[in-house]
């Protein structure tokens, strides 16, 4: 931790998080006429990107390369601890309801129950447009 000393790690990120947006907008036609192409339903279309940066001496961000798909495959417990919770992160933003883990809900400050009741018959028939 003796490196950070005397850093502003807010500007640092701002400088890095500045240099990704850059990126994208530079490939957002691209990337929209793909989608436009060959996704039917864009509202259901989702992207992981991954993104490596170079800080220098003076800590500036270099965008290396932006990957498309980036592996999840975790080789290593640096790899579990980082991965993992993007993976769920990840199918939560697309909508696949990841649990928490025990060690998560021990530490929730609100409590959950499972919500199992049956819906009504014209909640169904609203939901699929029959209505």
């Amino acid at each position: 931790k003796k490196h950070f000393q005397g850093i502003n790690a807010n500007a640092v990120r701002e400088r890095i998080e500045d240099v990704i947006i850059k990126a994208f907008i530079a490939c957002e036609k691209p990337i929209r006429d793909h989608m436009v192409r060959h996704i039917h339903y864009g509202f259901i279309c989702h992207e992981l990107f991954g993104v490596d940066i170079l800080l220098d001496e003076d800590l500036r961000p270099w965008l290396l390369e932006v990957n498309i798909s980036p592996s999840l495959h975790s080789g290593t417990s640096l790899d579990v601890s980082v991965k993992a919770p993007l993976a769920k992160d990840v199918l939560n933003m697309a909508g696949i309801c990841v649990p928490p883990s025990p060690d998560q809900l021990a530490t929730a400050d609100y409590s959950t129950k499972p919500r199992n009741w049956p819906k009504e018959e014209e909640h169904v028939q609203t939901e699929y447009g029959i209505l």
